[in-house]
């Protein structure tokens, strides 16, 4: 799939370049599976509920993500992986079973504490 951006691009071409980026990616990880998909700053991908002006936005995005987690394609031997400071800026949608579905807590009371060694 080639998707082509203008110098000048309009919101839904913005939206459908970055459907094609995210499947592109999932795609890669299929073909290499077994493999791990790393999502960094996933809170990036603002909650419908906080969207304000850019709610239809997110709406597609977080769709279109939802497809490649649990949707209509298959993931097999691809694990997704994905990390945030800002769990509560996460749309609910993400969170369900099937998706990014297992919470691990690294507090920042434990580097506090003096842990300063990665897991």
């Amino acid at each position: 799939m080639i998707c082509r951006v203008g110098n000048q691009p309009t919101v839904s071409q913005d939206v459908e370049a970055m459907v094609c980026w995210m499947a592109d990616d999932f795609k890669l990880a299929k073909k290499h599976a077994p493999c791990i998909l790393f999502i960094d700053e996933i809170e990036a991908v603002s909650s419908r509920a906080t969207g304000g002006s850019n709610h239809r936005w997110y709406t597609n995005i977080i769709t279109a993500l939802n497809e490649q987690l649990h949707g209509i394609f298959s993931r097999e031997g691809v694990v997704v992986i994905a990390a945030t400071n800002y769990p509560d800026r996460i749309d609910p949608a993400l969170l369900r079973p099937g998706r990014l579905d297992t919470l691990i807590d690294r507090a920042l009371e434990e580097h506090r504490a003096g842990r300063t060694r990665p897991l």
